[in-house]
């Protein structure tokens, strides 16, 4: 399995000094570590950026936002240069950064996927700010706060876990306390949450913890550590966790009548006796039952769970009915997935305007809206998950809620919808013209940068660009060209300078760059017809012309001078 808690783990462990690459898809991030400490990282997401949070935590004015690029100087940090024109003080910008480390590498924790490197070096980081976090925090809060994965029970529970140092104890949470001092390295780590009986979100993710925060050891499972105690009678299963007796009922084992003095001892269980624990008190024999009569004793049935966190047990794929049975509700685990929904949707309602809220088009109709309403009320009722939840999380499902019935009122009125369009409507306009100015501010710096040769650097700033407006030509041919600097992203050149044709069909330099890309690959034939396609809509085209006229291996300086002075000369 690969998660960046694993590789904290080790750079703590062995006080390394270095860099961790983590890349998904078009993400791409770095973590800085000295002596087993962490002290930088970076980003190529916008959100994670030092301008965007200072500006959402407030420590920057809209105003300096706004403008936020033409601070960013070579060779000049962010952070520096704020620090240099009195806008923010130190103890504000440490702060920032320390939320900044923590913001860019909690998002990567819910990864399984990506691809990690670690590399040692020393003499890399800036250290000016004084930056310096311990790892074990950061696992602590990474793991606890990441959603639940399968990958964690397919990575621990055929291991069996023992403890190991006991030192970081008085930080764990009172279920994880309980799972710890259940590792004794008798049973596999399966057997132990069927015993434990905790939701298996809670047990995997705390035994992960434990783990990463090396307070415990993993060891493979001999041949002779069964997953499971052999069941010999009802009286036995009635003393093991309502999970672990519907999946023994699941299998379908034939279980014999019981016999008044036989007690079957768990295979798993060491002969030797066990220490007594404060949490885990000896397990006392269990008692015969009563002898055989005509009537079956009440006992001799699976009692109902009373704790209202549990469900009705089941026999014979039926429940249970009666007057003494009242139906439960669905315990916690069983609205993992639904709860995941509302936590997210509450996450994303932030950015949303009513329309998108209730996913619905600008044009619906009332009978849309109404309907769309009802759907979404229906999904995320604050009564569909009154029980087994936390108070902060109950808060934020309501929240949800309050928000659509908002939405519904104020879209269903016509003369509120009108006046909300009107402001909405403001907004978009607002926002539009920002982006634009946002965008051109990054189309600058990246072709400073392209002229000082640092072409990754350049298509991160161009591809930002794109992002908040996506139909300008001049943005595809500059990343085109800097994208043909680059052998393996040749694809994406060629893909982007048509990209700038189509958007300006009569530039001439999309032509030649595009042009050039193909006979620096070989294919003259192409470049050739790029060539005649510039001369077409300009015949006086330098480079079209000369491109045309030469002959042999194309000069690698001579290509950018020519690309470079047409383009940023002739062009502006």
């Amino acid at each position: 399995m690969e998660h960046i808690a694993l590789y904290l783990k080790d750079i703590h462990l062995r006080k390394k000094s270095g860099r961790i690459a983590f890349s998904y898809n078009q993400i791409e991030k770095e973590f800085f570590f000295l002596n087993g400490y962490f002290v930088f990282s970076k980003t190529n997401i916008s959100q994670e950026r030092l301008g965007e949070i200072l500006f959402m935590q407030g420590k920057i004015s809209e105003e300096v936002y706004d403008k936020i690029d033409q601070y960013v100087k070579p060779k000049l940090g962010l952070g520096k240069a704020l620090l240099n024109e009195g806008i923010i003080t130190f103890p504000e910008l440490r702060e920032t950064l320390i939320y900044q480390i923590k913001e860019i590498l909690f998002n990567i924790f819910p990864a399984f996927e990506g691809n990690i490197t670690f590399t040692e070096e020393e003499d890399f980081v800036e250290k000016e700010y004084g930056t310096s976090i311990e790892i074990p925090d950061l696992i602590e809060e990474g793991i606890r706060g990441m959603s639940y994965s399968a990958q964690l029970k397919s990575f621990l529970e055929d291991r069996i876990p023992i403890q190991k140092d006991q030192k970081l104890l008085s930080r764990l949470q009172p279920e994880e306390k309980k799972i710890f001092h259940y590792l004794k390295g008798n049973m596999s780590s399966r057997a132990i949450c069927d015993i434990l009986g905790f939701p298996e979100d809670v047990y995997w993710k705390s035994l992960f913890l434990l783990f990463c925060l090396d307070m415990i050891v993993l060891r493979e499972k001999p041949e002779d550590v069964k997953q499971e105690p052999e069941i010999e009678s009802l009286s036995e299963m009635k003393k093991m966790p309502p999970r672990t007796q519907k999946r023994v009922q699941e299998k379908d084992e034939k279980l014999p009548e019981e016999e008044p003095a036989k007690v079957v001892k768990p295979a798993y269980i060491d002969s030797s006796p066990v220490p007594p624990t404060k949490e885990f008190p000896p397990l006392k024999p269990l008692e015969s039952p009563p002898p055989p009569s005509k009537k079956p004793p009440q006992d001799s049935q699976i009692p109902v769970e009373k704790p209202p966190a549990a469900s009705p047990p089941v026999q014979g794929g039926k429940e249970q009915t009666g007057p003494d049975v009242k139906p439960s509700a669905a315990p916690p685990e069983s609205q993992d997935k639904e709860l995941q929904e509302v936590l997210v949707f509450w996450q994303k309602m932030k950015h949303y305007d009513y329309f998108k809220m209730l996913g619905i088009p600008f044009s619906a109709t009332t009978d849309d809206i109404k309907k769309a309403y009802f759907n979404m009320a229906r999904k995320y009722h604050p009564d569909l998950f009154s029980r087994g939840v936390s108070p902060e999380t109950k808060k934020k499902i309501e929240e949800v809620f309050d928000n659509l019935s908002k939405a519904f009122r104020t879209l269903s009125a016509p003369d509120k919808r009108r006046e909300y369009e009107k402001k909405l409507q403001v907004l978009v306009d607002n926002g539009r013209e920002d982006a634009s100015k946002k965008a051109e501010h990054k189309y600058k710096q990246a072709k400073s940068l392209f002229d000082q040769d640092k072409y990754e650097e350049t298509i991160i700033l161009l591809e930002e660009a794109m992002r908040l407006k996506d139909d300008v030509a001049k943005y595809y041919f500059l990343l085109g060209l800097a994208e043909s600097k680059i052998t393996s992203s040749h694809k994406k050149a060629e893909e982007h300078f048509l990209r700038s044709i189509e958007l300006d069909k009569w530039n001439p330099d999309a032509h030649v760059g595009l042009g050039l890309l193909y006979k620096n690959s070989g294919l003259v034939v192409k470049a050739n017809r790029q060539f005649n396609m510039a001369l077409e809509i300009d015949p006086d085209h330098a480079a079209a012309r000369a491109e045309l006229e030469l002959t042999g291996k194309p000069d690698e300086e001579d290509w950018k001078s020519k690309v470079s002075r047409v383009f940023f000369k002739k062009k502006e």
